[in-house]
């Protein structure tokens, strides 16, 4: 019976975190897409104004088109200082759910409209990883297959500043992979 009143207050807390997050829920904006390869989509947004990101950062997908509650955590490949207020990051078609959001562009894109509607949630990442290697003498970055998304947006940050050299050592299955960032 005590125990109530230590109760209420936690299930009010969370439940209002809930609801917030139902209500955000309503809202979503169209993203461009591009096939780059015949397995990695790049999705393309506008940020607004006073909204910022950091080279290496990520965000929380949701495409309500394909699920209205399965979010999916992706790295831009974008770097502010480089692209400005263009955000950019790829999905690779690896598993069920980014299958199906490149299926749901492709059918999109035949309908004539390259564009897919998205939610977002982010920016997060290391907010003073882009600043720290910026110190360095020298930054060696590695990645592998698709997973090396971060690291090009580290290295563009890193050029585009011009501190110091910036090595990216990227591992592939084939040749073909890096086709995927040619343009």
């Amino acid at each position: 019976k005590g125990a109530i009143i230590y109760l209420v207050p936690g299930i009010a807390v969370y439940s209002i975190d809930k609801l917030m997050g139902l209500l955000s829920y309503r809202k979503s904006a169209p993203a461009k897409t591009r096939m780059v390869s015949s397995d990695v989509m790049e999705l393309t947004f506008d940020i607004e104004p006073g909204v910022e990101y950091k080279a290496g950062d990520y965000v929380f997908l949701n495409v309500p088109g394909v699920s209205f509650l399965e979010w999916h955590p992706f790295s831009l490949t974008s770097a502010p200082n480089v692209n400005g207020n263009k955000v950019f990051f790829h999905l690779k078609d690896s598993g069920t759910w980014t299958k199906n959001v490149i299926e749901a562009a492709k059918t999109e894109a035949r309908d004539g409209d390259n564009t897919l509607n998205v939610r977002l949630d982010g920016f997060y990442g290391n907010t003073d990883l882009f600043e720290h290697l910026q110190r360095k003498d020298q930054t060696l970055l590695v990645g592998g297959g698709i997973g090396v998304t971060p690291m090009i947006s580290l290295a563009m940050g890193l050029c585009q500043a011009g501190t110091a050299p910036v090595t990216l050592i990227w591992v592939v299955r084939s040749i073909d992979e890096f086709s995927i960032f040619s343009t």
